[in-house]
């Protein structure tokens, strides 16, 4: 019986060890719009463990799933055109009014535009808040999806932003609202969200995030301090993995860039989970999973699921509509 038991564990252990992560970035954008419902139901119907998006702030204090703190002149169309002249802050618009915006596609010629050729156009599609977003995913996956979100916040450009502290606030409520925090990982580049987030909710996994622009790729340093809530890498054994384990996180989110082999051994030591991104090719996957890494976010889902099928590692099941 015992040797029975023996056996189970390690067949499980080698199931759980074969997954490797698909994060769906702002609902996989190199497939359908980002941030939209549309992309979002397009990676639940392809399969994935988490669908990522970002969120910033309205005036009345809901969380809306953008990536710009502004409506951005290459994505954001009214009636008469995309916008134009002085910028429109999310941070100064009710719902009704971001609702009344279209982010079906991109500009023709801008870069975004060119970025994501593969991209499908919609003539039509809204910002959602992140509870619609909540809400979609619960009611089509049976409770199922779990979820990454991005608290958008820059210590650089605080006027475009609410508090660290009024956005941890309003996040830790609606995901206690929606019994959600469990199932949810926050990152954020502006490491006070992060502290913010963890005095209110001590359980919810944190992702530190940080991009090569900030890093010294050298050693791995984070530049600016403003970002890292005046932490520094020589007060943590000269180590940027050492102080975000010391800080509580859960999660290193490095620029897929930032990857070496050692690192991720390393990280994984400190008993960190990797997760990189943004990786849309598939020679960057194939190298990023000889790595070690635990889940990778990427605009294209479907090639990572692809690739996974293909080296007969674990995916997660399609969700039908």
């Amino acid at each position: 019986m015992l040797f029975r038991f023996v056996i189970l564990g390690l067949m499980f252990s080698t199931i759980y060890s074969n997954i490797l992560e698909i994060y769906a970035h702002r609902g996989g954008a190199g497939l359908f719009p980002e941030n939209t419902l549309s992309a979002v139901e397009n990676a639940l119907k392809i399969g994935v463990h988490k669908i990522d998006v970002d969120v910033c702030m309205n005036i009345d204090r809901e969380l809306i799933v953008t990536h710009d703190p502004y409506l951005h002149e290459d994505l954001v169309q009214t009636d008469s055109g995309y916008v134009t002249g002085e910028k429109i802050y999310i941070k100064d618009l009710s719902l009704s009014e971001i609702k009344s915006y279209n982010v079906g596609r991109f500009k023709n010629g801008s870069d975004r535009n060119m970025l994501f050729p593969e991209q499908t156009r919609l003539d039509h599609a809204d910002i959602p808040s992140l509870e619609e977003v909540f809400d979609f995913c619960e009611n089509h996956s049976k409770k199922r999806m779990h979820y990454q979100i991005e608290v958008k916040s820059d210590p650089m450009k605080p006027g475009m932003f609410f508090s660290p502290e009024i956005l941890a606030k309003s996040l830790c409520e609606l995901l206690r609202k929606k019994n959600l925090i469990s199932k949810v990982e926050v990152q954020c580049f502006d490491w006070r969200v992060l502290k913010e987030i963890q005095m209110l909710e001590e359980t919810i996994k944190l992702a530190f995030i940080h991009d090569e622009e900030h890093t010294n790729t050298e050693n791995l340093y984070i530049v600016e301090s403003l970002w890292t809530d005046g932490n520094r890498s020589e007060d943590h054994g000269n180590c940027t993995l050492n102080m975000i384990k010391d800080l509580g996180g859960h999660i290193w989110g490095p620029e897929h860039t930032l990857l070496t082999i050692e690192r991720v051994k390393k990280a994984k030591q400190l008993g960190l989970k990797v997760v990189p991104w943004a990786v849309n090719n598939v020679h960057d996957m194939e190298k990023y999973i000889e790595y070690g890494v635990d889940g990778i976010i990427t605009d294209r889902p479907d090639l990572l699921r692809n690739l996974l099928e293909s080296k007969k590692k674990a995916v997660p099941p399609e969700i039908s509509f």
